[in-house]
């Protein structure tokens, strides 16, 4: 497939020096226009994205600096390449240009050979950047396609298990019942990563959505540690919850379980065997928070200000996850207009702290 010919836009006010660059890059191949003051460079970028822009800094009425400054500050022009063409060649005026946001800066005289590399550098720059985000794309739509065809099949091996291990279509032998509850806890770990890797997809490409509904958080903890008991029955830990009321708030109830899960199945597993996870709730005015503490080992202090990045998993018995449960969570309930912390108890343990607006609505973006 034929490459698209670079459309490069020449601005400067100087005649002779448009004629000039003109002349000397139409011999490169590329598609030239040029325009010979900012606000006429604006009208013909708002009909035409360039692939890259050779622009003067002197120029009467709109400076090169000027006009730079609003190509970074639009969305549709933050990363069209701009290389400045300028007689100024003082150190200062160089760093300037780059500081607002220039992509490389050509002295005059101009050098042609020295243009020509800085302008092919720039577009191969450019299409590299844009092949990875082509790619980066494409692998999310599939990571999102294989995901939702795991999903269902998944639901259904972990479903049947557990209508198998009640018993209801026969009896089972030891045995059987020892293999089945295996085959359905594996069942349901792949379809919490399944679940995982699509809300990963979901809050990538921007369509991570939350509900605004009315919710009771004490409500919420409760149904969490309920379903948790059984992972805290396997360790021997004790599930504490200090809650003294309700809580109410506007949020999306099943995205507030699936924080709280990750929160609480954490530090069940971090926690050593016979001990306790305390869950308390509490508010002010403002805001409700829900602290989550647990007796493990706690948070190294060089991992505690990476530990809700994309990717990053301490790990557990030698064994790493996908690292992106606390990032998803810190998504979630910053969407909510909350936010998310961890600090280390001085008795020993981690203490995961969620905090919610209690009287404020939700931000708009949310709402779509």
């Amino acid at each position: 497939m034929r490459e698209r010919t670079p459309y490069i836009l020449i601005v400067d006010d100087n005649e002779l020096n448009r004629d000039l660059l003109l002349q000397r890059l139409r011999r490169e191949g590329y598609e030239l226009e040029v325009a010979e003051d900012g606000p006429s460079a604006l009208k013909k970028i708002s009909q035409r994205l360039p692939d890259l822009i050779l622009l003067d800094i002197m120029m009467p009425g709109m400076s090169g600096y000027e006009l730079i400054t609003r190509l970074r500050a639009d969305e549709r022009t933050r990363e069209v390449p701009v290389i400045l063409v300028s007689a100024r060649s003082e150190t200062e005026d160089i760093v300037q240009g780059l500081e607002l946001g220039a992509n490389d800066y050509v002295t005059k005289p101009i050098n042609l050979a020295v243009l020509r590399a800085r302008i092919q550098t720039q577009l191969r720059l450019k299409r590299s950047l844009e092949e990875v985000r082509t790619l980066d794309r494409q692998k999310q739509e599939l990571l999102s396609i294989v995901s939702h065809d795991l999903r269902s099949p998944l639901s259904g091996i972990a479903g049947l298990g557990r209508l198998l291990l009640t018993g209801e279509l026969g009896p089972l032998t030891e045995p059987q019942q020892e293999a089945l509850q295996d085959i359905t806890r594996t069942a349901e770990r792949l379809l919490e990563l399944v679940n995982t890797l699509l809300d990963w997809s979901r809050l990538e490409s921007g369509h991570l959505k939350l509900a605004r509904n009315p919710v009771e958080l004490r409500s919420i903890l409760i149904e969490t540690l309920q379903a948790l008991r059984g992972a805290a029955s396997d360790k021997r830990i004790e599930l504490l919850l200090e809650a003294s009321e309700e809580v109410p708030l506007l949020g999306d109830e099943t995205r507030l379980f699936q924080v709280f899960s990750n929160l609480i199945g954490n530090a069940i597993k971090f926690s050593s065997p016979g001990g306790k996870v305390l869950v308390r709730l509490c508010r002010d005015r403002e805001a409700a928070c829900v602290e989550v503490l647990d007796e493990g080992p706690g948070i190294p202090e060089s991992e505690r200000d990476r530990i809700f990045e994309r990717f990053y998993s301490r790990g557990h018995n030698g064994q790493k996850g996908l690292g992106l449960g606390l990032y998803i969570c810190r998504a979630i309930v910053e969407q909510m207009g909350g936010r998310i912390s961890v600090t280390n108890r001085p008795e020993g343990g981690a203490c995961f702290r969620v905090c919610l607006p209690v009287s404020s609505p939700l931000p708009e973006y949310v709402r779509s």
